[in-house]
């Protein structure tokens, strides 16, 4: 039996008992994403342990349980937006055309909003070929520090504001430690300028920082945003869910519907995670168009430096 018809069986037998799903997430050496799909019944039993071997397959097997009507008793996934006012930022209707971009595994995804409304997903290998979009304004979620001192005022901010979620807004590196050649070295060079080591997933990160930072110093389009800091902004308090949660990613793309930016239901190659932030880049990338967005540290009038939501 395929892992396609057991998830199906499961659902189908057991639905009306009351099931919880949980997804656990790993990350190797080399970065890649594994986790799995643990299925529990109400005395907290496992029913399923599903092994998840990329991003794209767990990503796969949360739209099947969508399909199959799957919800988590214990809450629903997200209430109706009638009954769940918001405090938040405002619908935004992109007066230019503008967009949102997330690294992921093969390279960055862009979400594109046009006035109309209309919503284009592209991939890219290299920044380089985001820069070839006509948008007018481009948010992407990388820590962009000119001055390469890190420890930016900007990542404390943003960790204050999404409170219960600091732990998702890391501390942007010095560039010396992400130019190192390996993270023991990285670790060694970061705590010698800053008293404070490099996380591994900083590390992860350093060529598409490097990558992305000369780039935006010369190019007048790019800002930077954080996923959560923008999705809390959105909603008006922080989350209750993770991104790495079926409910988490419910609540995101409702979010994004409610500001007017209807994400595809998936796209090749792309796990739901990425598409959601690049989405939520965009709505970002709308508000600094127009204005109204909040910048990180509150008083930052400066394009780079700072995080804008």
């Amino acid at each position: 039996m395929s892992a396609r018809d057991d998830l199906e069986r499961l659902v189908g037998r057991l639905a009306a008992e009351g099931l919880d799903v949980t997804l656990e997430f790993a990350r190797s050496p080399e970065g890649t994403k594994t986790g799995r799909v643990v299925l529990r019944g109400r005395d907290d039993e496992v029913v399923a342990d599903l092994p998840q071997e990329s991003p794209e397959e767990m990503a796969a097997t949360l739209a099947r349980l969508v399909v199959l009507g799957f919800r988590t008793p214990a809450e629903p996934a997200f209430e109706p937006p009638a009954d769940r006012p918001r405090t938040g930022g405002r619908r935004v209707a992109a007066d230019v055309l503008v967009a949102g971009v997330d690294g992921y595994r093969k390279g960055w995804v862009a979400v594109a909003v046009d006035p109309s409304g209309d919503v284009e997903v592209s991939t890219h290998p290299a920044f380089t070929a985001v820069l070839a979009s006509r948008a007018q304004v481009i948010a992407v979620d990388i820590p962009i520090d000119p001055a390469g001192a890190g420890g930016r005022p900007a990542d404390a901010a943003a960790r204050a504001f999404v409170r219960g979620r600091a732990s998702s807004v890391f501390s942007t590196p010095p560039r010396a430690a992400l130019q190192a050649e390996s993270f023991a070295e990285a670790n060694e060079i970061a705590r010698s300028l800053t008293g404070k080591g490099i996380s591994q997933q900083a590390f992860a990160l350093a060529r598409k920082i490097l990558e992305v930072s000369p780039l935006a110093e010369t190019d007048e389009r790019l800002i930077e945003m954080h996923p959560e800091v923008s999705f809390c902004a959105l909603a008006g308090e922080p989350l209750a869910h993770s991104k790495h949660t079926f409910e988490g990613l419910a609540l995101r793309r409702e979010l994004l519907l409610e500001a007017g930016i209807d994400v595809p239901a998936a796209h090749p190659g792309v796990s739901e995670a990425d598409l959601l932030d690049a989405a939520v880049g965009a709505w970002t990338a709308a508000r600094y168009a127009s204005g109204d967005a909040r910048p990180f540290p509150p008083g930052n009038a400066e394009r780079l430096g700072g995080i804008w939501a």
